[in-house]
């Protein structure tokens, strides 16, 4: 259904309270749930002159996994901000509002045998905009592009009462900077995410995941470098488990997907390479990967709703990545349980962690340091309890310049202070 773009402004703050938000001074003050576009940017201007912080929230899965940082602001909903308003079958194109969730989205192109490759942790609760405000991406990234190229144009509400366009409806953009990138991972400290164009792909015929285990590290890097380009992978992950008492698990996950004549053959040479591995390989079910198995996390220990004390998502190049994964065992030696998923080749790392908060703090302040000397960087998506570590850690490059953009779009700082560079 179309998103309505006749723009009204409820008066606020509202009585009803935002309750699930686990803000350090209580409750919200107050929540707004705009119905256009132009709704969303009336609401955030007049946040802006009143310099009243706000906070936009999709379905809440990244909410419930760090406090917001302001106690006194309110919360800018985009629930109403759903729905398909375009659909080009053939175009492979589809643009809706940023508050529908992915899992809605991917039941409806399927019945057109298309897809979104985007498969983050809570892609069965989360909004398109959340995930994008959040930079949430997936082992997908292997075999198709990074999602925040998969966004194709934006429509974007403003502090000054604006609402912007960038982007286009066709794969091929080329016409100077894409401003939609600039949202990517922005938290909503520019604006609010409204509407989304994404890149749709046909789903492929057969599908096929398998399973490695390894005593440790080396073999598992080993087999993901030599599989990577001799299959048609849409995924390639390595999954480690260790501390907490158990003996240390190394795996790789690699799902072939394509024609089914091919994914057959190529599944048979697949596992003929995780077997001169000296790995006992083995088929996953889609159930498996998301529950686990032979003591490896599955997707579910990453999710908003899981119960670890801290959750971590780092970012680096192949060889930072396996810096991070190497050195896991010796900082799980502090008495820390440690799960993590790596997608290697696409330079991203997810961490789970528990124990006693300081032992935890300590782990990933050492895992931290070593993302940061590759190049990299890594952030909290959830703090452990009574620690002082800073979400994103130390100054990344090109603060100066992402400074010079905040106070550009947002100069009263209305728009999600404490998120911002």
């Amino acid at each position: 259904s179309a998103i309505p773009t006749t723009p009204t402004v409820s008066r606020w703050p509202l009585s009803s309270k935002v309750a699930p938000l686990p803000l350090p001074g209580g409750e919200a003050l107050w929540e707004e749930s705009p119905g256009s576009p132009e709704e969303a940017a009336a609401i955030l201007a007049r946040c802006a002159r009143e310099n009243v912080p706000v906070y936009p929230l999709g379905a809440g899965t990244a909410a419930g996994r760090l406090p917001l940082p302001s106690a006194r602001g309110g919360i800018l909903r985009t629930e109403r901000l759903s729905g398909i308003v375009e659909f080009e079958a053939g175009d492979l194109v589809l643009t809706a509002g940023a508050g529908t969730r992915l899992a809605e989205l991917q039941a409806f192109l399927a019945g057109h045998r298309q897809f979104i490759p985007w498969d983050p942790p809570d892609a069965d609760r989360a909004t398109i905009g959340g995930l994008f405000s959040a930079g949430e991406a997936g082992p997908l990234v292997q075999g198709y592009p990074h999602p925040r190229h998969l966004v194709l144009g934006l429509w974007a509400a403003l502090a000054d009462g604006s609402v912007i366009h960038p982007g286009a409806k066709v794969v091929k953009n080329v016409a100077g900077f894409d401003l939609s990138k600039l949202f990517w991972q922005a938290r909503g400290t520019l604006g609010t995410v409204a509407r989304m164009t994404i890149r749709t792909y046909a789903i492929s015929e057969a599908e096929r995941m398998l399973s490695g285990v390894f005593g440790e590290a080396g073999p598992a890097f080993a087999l993901a470098g030599s599989i990577r380009d001799a299959f048609s992978l849409s995924r390639l992950e390595i999954v480690l488990s260790c501390g907490g008492g158990a003996p240390g698990h190394w795996g790789v996950w690699a799902s072939i997907a394509g024609d089914a004549s091919v994914v057959e053959a190529q599944s048979v040479r697949a596992k003929e390479a995780f077997r001169a591995a000296n790995a006992a390989v083995r088929e996953l079910s889609a159930a498996e990967r998301m529950s686990g198995v032979e003591g490896l996390p599955g997707t579910a220990a990453f999710r908003g709703d899981a119960s670890a004390a801290a959750l971590a998502r780092a970012f680096a190049s192949t060889r930072g990545i396996r810096a991070i994964l190497s050195a896991i065992p010796a900082a799980a030696e502090r008495g820390v349980r440690i799960r993590a998923v790596a997608s290697p080749f696409a330079g991203t790392v997810r961490l789970a962690a528990d124990g006693e908060p300081p032992a935890v703090e300590s782990a990933l302040a050492e895992l931290r340091a070593i993302a940061q000397r590759a190049g990299g960087f890594l952030l909290l998506d959830r703090i452990p309890a009574g620690a002082a570590m800073p979400w994103r850690g130390a100054d990344p490059s090109g603060l100066s310049l992402m400074r010079r953009l905040k106070a550009a779009f947002d100069p009263s700082g209305a728009l999600a202070p404490g998120w911002e560079p």
